[in-house]
């Protein structure tokens, strides 16, 4: 299991991720990880400030689903 981070749909269509980030008064490029799931960790106090400006639990931020498995044999592509 993977556990992703769900601030996109919370935040919806109420503000932008900058006026987020102003709320809550967070780093922008934090709330754009958050909302793009490109970050692996996040401090609780940020996610209690997000939460609290969405007017949601913590939890509500956060959800598990099923991790992609690799196949067995197969190499990694290189980026050129």
């Amino acid at each position: 299991m993977a556990t992703q981070f769900r601030v996109e749909e919370e935040l919806g269509e109420r503000m932008t991720q900058s006026e987020l980030a102003r709320l809550a008064d967070v780093h922008y490029v934090t709330v754009n990880r958050l909302c793009r799931n490109a970050t692996e960790r996040v401090d609780l106090k940020t996610l209690d400030r997000v939460s609290a400006v969405l007017g949601c639990e913590p939890g509500d931020l956060l959800e598990r689903t099923p991790e992609k498995r690799k196949r067995v044999g197969q190499k990694r592509r290189r980026s050129k």
